[in-house]
């Protein structure tokens, strides 16, 4: 009997282990992510997967694109924005409503012929946000699931709450630039 009640103990224990790190909020995706599709922890601890929804509110305005093609990908659910012709800057124009002080994007560059830029626009002034040159050496892709935070901690809009809409400004310049998006969420 004693020895039945220490093996319920021991089974138990992980089990309870086991849900506490399942149910653990900020470690959840990168746990339940690795178990599922048996990916390195390291490689899910480096923010390198793709997240499944958004919560961001957001609306892409694809009436105002310039040279911006949409293309599929190997990936279920997710498509890429890239460049028509790679001697042209193109633009991708999307209202965010910020609630947060960052969200997370998926830019995908080669430095050799690609970056992705963006911008808060503000009547006519643009400010920088993110630049992917400094993230990405020579001649080689960035990963096609890392995740990039995009800093809106120091952005207000047109008022000064926290909660505003404000218009960013997409920019993809050169050959090897994408944008990765699932269906009209490329903020998450």
């Amino acid at each position: 009997m004693r020895k039945h009640n220490f093996t319920l103990l021991f089974i138990g224990s992980i089990l309870g282990a086991a849900l506490f790190f399942i149910g653990a909020y900020p470690l959840k995706p990168y746990i339940i992510y690795t178990i599922g599709t048996f990916v390195p922890l390291g490689k899910c601890l480096n923010k390198s997967f793709f997240l499944s929804c958004s919560n961001v509110r957001q609306q892409i305005d694809e009436t105002r694109f310039y040279n911006i093609k949409n293309e599929r990908t190997p990936i279920p659910g997710w498509q890429l924005y890239t460049t028509v012709d790679p001697n042209k800057n193109s633009y991708i124009i999307v209202k965010l409503h910020r609630d947060r002080d960052k969200v997370i994007f998926y830019p995908r560059v080669n430095a050799k012929n690609g970056r992705v830029v963006v911008y808060l626009q503000d009547g006519y002034y643009k400010r920088k946000l993110f630049d992917s040159g400094p993230y990405v050496s020579e001649n080689r892709w960035s990963d096609i699931s890392m995740q990039y935070d995009l800093d809106l901690s120091s952005v207000s809009g047109e008022s000064q709450d926290k909660e505003t809409d404000i218009n960013l400004v997409v920019v993809l310049t050169g050959s090897w630039a994408q944008l990765w998006h699932k269906g009209n969420a490329i903020f998450f």
